[in-house]
Parts: C-alpha cells; structure tokens; sequence
C-alpha cells in the first residue's frame, strides 16, 4: 500500500506487473509518476525533462526502438501524442498513425500485452482535428483484435510541477488576479479529474488485464462542479479582494482562431471553449462505475493544483 499524504486516501499499488509508459514526460505522465503506484513501471519519452527521473529517451516511437521494451511489458499505457496543433498532418501523424502502428506492434511483438490508450473528452466532438484524430485511433483499436482499453479524460487535476501545466492549472493561475475572467456566464459544468483516481483506474484495468468486457472505450472524469463555483472556491482561498468579469466565450474564440492562422501549436484552450458551447452527446460509459471505483470529491483536491 501506498498513500497520498495530503489526502489520507490510500491505493494498491502496482505490485509485480510491469507497465510501460510512452510520452512519459509530459504533464500526465509526469504526474502519474509522482503518484508512486508504479514501481515496475519504465518511462519512455522522446524529451528529456530531468536527469532526476528515471526516463529512458528514444529518439523516435519505431518498432526497432520500442520491441525490447514491449516484450517485457504486461501493461503499455499509450500517452504520447500531439495535444496543441490544429494541423491535420500532424495530428494524424502523432495521434492516429503512431497509436494504430503501437497496436501492430503489440499484435507482433507481445499479444498478452493490455493497451490502455490515453483519449480525450473532446472524441466526442469529432468535428475539432484533435477530438476527430483521438475518435480515429479509439476506433482503430476496438477493430485491432488486442486487449486495448480507450481512456476518455478531459482536465487532469495534479500536483504543481515546474515547467508543466495544465488548464486546470492555468484557470487557478487566473482567479488570482484581482479581475477574475468569468468564460460565458461561468454556468458550465467541467470534470476536473485527481490524478490519483486515474493512477487507481490504471492499476486496476492492470490487474484485470485479459478481461473481454474492459475493452471498450470509456469516460473517464471527475466529480462534476459548476466552472464558476471552482472559481470561487479558489477566490476564498486567495484572501484577498477580487472581482469577476465575464468575458464572452465568442469573444475568445475569435481570438484563439485568429491567433491559431499564425501559430497552430498556440496554448489558447480553443477546443476547450468550443467543447463548452457544443458539448458533446452520449458520452461513452463510466469506468468508475464499471470498476467499482470512488472518485475524490473536487474539493479534497482543488486547493492542491
């Protein structure tokens, strides 16, 4: 057992089964492994972040690179991607393409291997080149005849780490400052996700790994709360004056697209604000119900982002 201090929740951690992580660099990856629940774990990335973490850098996600490693995995957790591009090439290339070649190589190399492959919320609203690149590879998949499991997760709640940071992160960053934007009228319900919960979902879907009926593609969010009432939560804990000032979320979408013509890899959350205009219909199942897993009520872990 292990545990989340600040919390006081404690996990299961991985045991003896040794997973495999790509795009372990990134923020997600990062924040999985600051969690401790994978100590048979190796973490691949194609950027090196720090000399203090225990990453191996390859310099291209090919099978002559990947096959060593994946002979000796039980689990593969699939993160790598391209996440902030609107180019269509690019994405296919880095979410579409590279995820159907990592299910290839998994039927050749290492069939008993389970694929649990890091999606998106935004699948659903396949009409962004992102949301469309992650429904094509969730599609893939279930075709491939492999044990594969498609995560569908939207904002990950983490620990602060320097360098790294998330849109959850971001919006704590903005209700700090003594005129607070309110996107829309701030009605709007987001689901900001523990990162612990996920590590949970992670080592459970490890250990059940060859189960038939895991292999779908799965909403995997946190406990529901009103964009403004996060907001407010974190204005209270600030303690000082501030107030809010709407701003319209067509307004920022004609800025983020504009700003998009010239830099296509720009940090504006475009499809963010889209998704929250247009959120998307029916919504695949929920894999802490099929799990029989709890989730952390938002409020144990607002104040910890």
């Amino acid at each position: 057992m292990t545990s989340d201090l600040k919390s006081g929740n404690c996990y299961n951690m991985s045991g003896n089964i040794k997973y495999l992580f790509t795009g372990a660099s990134g923020f997600v990856g990062r924040q999985l492994w600051s969690t401790g629940l994978f100590p048979e774990a190796r973490w691949l990335c194609r950027t090196a972040r720090s000399k203090e973490l225990p990453y191996t850098f390859i310099p291209e996600y090919s099978l002559s690179y990947l096959e060593p490693y994946l002979r000796q995995a039980d689990v593969v957790v699939h993160l790598a991607a391209v996440t902030r591009d609107s180019r269509w090439p690019i994405l296919n290339s880095g979410n579409v393409i590279l995820t159907q070649n990592l299910a290839d190589w998994v039927k050749k190399v290492n069939p008993g291997i389970r694929l649990i492959f890091m999606s998106s919320d935004l699948a659903g609203c396949s009409r962004f080149p992102y949301g469309r690149s992650k429904l094509l590879a969730e599609n893939y998949l279930s075709q491939a005849g492999i044990d594969s499991v498609s995560l569908r997760v939207g904002m990950i709640a983490g620990k602060q780490i320097p360098g790294l940071s998330s849109k959850l992160s971001t919006l704590k960053s903005l209700s700090s400052l003594i005129a607070v934007p309110i996107f829309g009228n701030g009605r709007f319900m987001i689901h900001p996700l523990w990162i612990y919960d996920l590590a949970k979902v992670i080592v459970r879907l490890g250990e059940r790994r060859g189960v038939i009926n895991d292999r779908n593609v799965w909403s995997s969010s946190g406990e529901e709360v009103l964009y403004k009432d996060l907001i407010d939560f974190w204005r209270h804990k600030n303690s000082k004056f501030s107030i809010c000032v709407p701003l319209p979320i067509s307004w920022l979408l004609a800025l983020g697209n504009f700003v998009r013509q010239f830099d296509p890899a720009t940090t504006l959350p475009v499809d963010f604000l889209e998704s929250v205009l247009r959120p998307a219909k029916d919504p695949p199942p929920d894999i802490f119900d099929h799990l029989q897993l709890t989730r952390a009520p938002w409020r144990t872990f607002a104040d910890k982002i």
